[in-house]
């Protein structure tokens, strides 16, 4: 094997589990804030499939990141894995009060540091574009933290910080699918 396909494979892995765990995190955080509304997406057993499903492909991306150099991505996966093992309520773990304070905090951070570090390393318009959407989100969600805020507003933050982020973290998947589309559409007898 080459060195250019070692690398082309080790991206390749990097974005398909980002993608993955940014997907499966944004999936619990919409679990959660439709929880509150008394509706849910699955029962407890698939919640938690979901959140071993993150949990795997977040610390497989994370490994996989820092080993391909790749840390918006890593970054991006490890705020993710917090997000999930700390912060969603689909393991329901208690923790001491500092750190849950801290986490609140850090996690936002993680996803601002993703996007910053998206921003600076992309000449791609869309990507550096979801970056800054990545940012301000992740932004009011850390302010959002601290300030009285609705709880639904908070959740829908959290929700849609990790539906961006899914959209930085799985960026090439994300222009084949927009080529795809592109091309069915423009072979579409009837529009």
């Amino acid at each position: 094997m080459t060195t250019a396909s070692t690398h082309g494979s080790s991206r390749t892995a990097v974005v398909s589990s980002a993608t993955i765990a940014s997907l499966s995190g944004t999936v619990l955080a919409a679990d959660n804030a439709l929880g509150f509304a008394g509706v849910h997406l699955f029962s407890a057993g698939v919640a938690l499939f979901v959140v071993a499903l993150a949990v795997l492909a977040a610390t497989a991306s994370v490994v996989l990141s820092a080993r391909a150099r790749d840390l918006a991505r890593g970054v991006g996966a490890a705020s993710v894995l917090a997000f999930v093992l700390t912060l969603s309520p689909a393991i329901a773990t208690a923790l001491w009060f500092p750190l849950s304070l801290a986490l609140q905090s850090l996690v936002p951070l993680g996803f601002v540091t993703c996007a910053i570090t998206t921003w600076q390393t992309s000449i791609a318009k869309p990507l550096r574009t979801w970056s800054a959407v990545v940012a301000v989100l992740a932004v009011a969600w850390g302010i959002g933290a601290y300030v009285p805020l609705r709880l639904e507003v908070f959740l829908a933050l959290q929700v849609a910080t990790l539906l961006a982020a899914s959209v930085i973290l799985g960026y090439p998947w994300v222009q084949r699918l927009a080529a795809c589309l592109r091309h069915l559409w423009d072979s579409a007898e009837v529009r």
